[in-house]
């Protein structure tokens, strides 16, 4: 499901909110009683520039599970099973860090004829606050912030954005928004600082084919500081302590990603066909590439589709390359030198009549088991497999659901060369 769901919008005048406000406290005293008080603001209406747009969308929720055996994450952002020790256990509580804001402007024409739009976008992903009590004083974290010029056909985006490479961002889910499901087990992406071009040509009714082009940042696991953070080891050094941010092996490498797409669109048909490349500098900021520390290349292909007629619904991606760790694959096993070859894919069906939809999704990565070993990697996993139910009521914006996922994550590392793990969970949620 969408975040921005139904045409249910909160479409806010900017400039008017704004300019009422000012006035009625600097007039306050004055106003006498609710005809001045409209008197007023239709004339402060008068003021509203019709080429200024601000919307909020976003989505409410709150989720409560009971999980089976541990997972790397927990609740909605579990991925695949990582018991090593055989133990088997229960752990139940609620998970609320999907909660999310999505803000945009968009104002008068420039550049010849362009509408600009700034688009900021921020969940509760990021980790939990400081002190004891810091589990339910989450920090936000920053999903997307770009700026954005649209000719109708042409729009050009500068800043972070999800990669092209997701084609189909989600399956269906209320309660796996913000770490779908398929991550891990089909699905290969995340969002980078980046420049985009998005090239629309109708093809007549409703139909039209899309084609992106996006040159992005190139990147890599930041050991030292953990996966997600600047400044540390990773880098040879470079930045850490000093504040200064710091770099990791992606962008070492001196080079930036890029990717590219082709995207077929008709009201109940999608297709599309992406691919990308970026590199790494695995020796670090200021050393030189060695057989002990090459530069390593991260390449993608993917392909997909979407079908919606009757009540019906299927969604499939399919993907091959190589090095994907940085986007999310190979169980975020980052290979020392050697290529990590691995393929995957999702897909989903699922049928929905007044409000009530029931879906299943099946995913699976499998890196390639020589290579995970030439690469000193393997241990969390060779091989992770996903299946996750879903009946889900909706009723305009809000919809609940209830939502069964299992995972089968296989390899050397774990006890008896397996791990499972089962989640339940029920999730209510309001989009807007």
């Amino acid at each position: 499901m969408k975040t921005h769901h139904g045409g249910n919008n909160v479409r806010l005048s900017l400039f008017r909110t704004a300019i009422f406000a000012v006035v009625l406290a600097v007039a306050g005293p004055a106003v006498a009683d609710d005809q001045d008080i409209a008197s007023l603001k239709a004339r402060v209406d008068k003021l509203e520039h019709p080429d200024w747009k601000f919307e909020a969308h976003g989505v409410a929720s709150g989720s409560f599970l009971t999980q089976y055996n541990e997972t790397l994450f927990w609740g909605g952002g579990a991925m695949f099973a990582v018991a090593k020790n055989g133990s088997t256990t229960w752990t139940t509580g609620g998970d609320v860090r999907q909660n999310r804001w999505n803000l945009s402007l968009r104002g008068p024409q420039v550049f010849g004829g362009a509408t600009p739009k700034a688009v900021v976008e921020i969940d509760f992903f990021d980790q939990a606050g400081p002190g004891r009590y810091g589990d339910v004083s989450l920090l936000p974290r920053m999903r997307l912030a770009y700026a954005e010029l649209n000719w109708g056909n042409t729009v050009l985006r500068f800043g972070q954005d999800w990669e092209l490479i997701a084609g189909i961002l989600i399956p269906e889910t209320v309660g796996h928004m913000a770490y779908p499901t398929t991550f891990m087990a089909g699905t290969v992406t995340w969002r980078e600082p980046c420049i985009e071009v998005f090239q629309t040509i109708p093809m007549g009714g409703d139909q039209k084919l899309e084609l992106a082009l996006s040159m992005l940042q190139s990147s890599w696991n930041n050991e030292g500081a953990g996966l997600g953070q600047l400044g540390g080891a990773g880098n040879g050094g470079f930045g850490t302590g000093i504040g200064l941010g710091g770099t990791n092996q992606g962008q070492d490498s001196g080079l930036p990603g890029f990717e590219a797409r082709v995207k077929y669109m008709s009201k109940p048909f999608m297709a599309f066909v992406a691919g990308h490349w970026s590199k790494a500098h695995l020796a670090g900021y200021g050393v030189a590439a060695s057989p002990a520390a090459p530069d390593v290349d991260t390449i993608d292909g993917e392909i997909g589709l979407q079908l919606s007629l009757a009540g019906f619904l299927l969604k499939a991606v399919g993907f091959t390359g190589q090095n994907l760790a940085p986007l999310v694959a190979t169980m975020l096993q980052f290979t020392n030198g050697s290529a990590i070859h691995e393929f995957g894919g999702w897909a989903q069906l699922g049928y929905e009549i007044n409000g009530f939809g029931i879906y299943d999704t099946f995913g699976f990565d499998h890196p390639n088991y020589v290579d995970l070993t030439e690469a000193g990697q393997g241990a969390l996993g060779q091989r992770n497999v996903m299946n996750n139910a879903m009946l889900r009521y909706r009723d305009g914006g809000y919809a609940i659901a209830l939502e069964y996922a299992h995972w089968l994550t296989t390899g050397p590392g774990l006890q008896g060369g397996q791990a499972t793990a089962d989640q339940v969970m029920i999730t209510g949620a309001y989009y807007f």
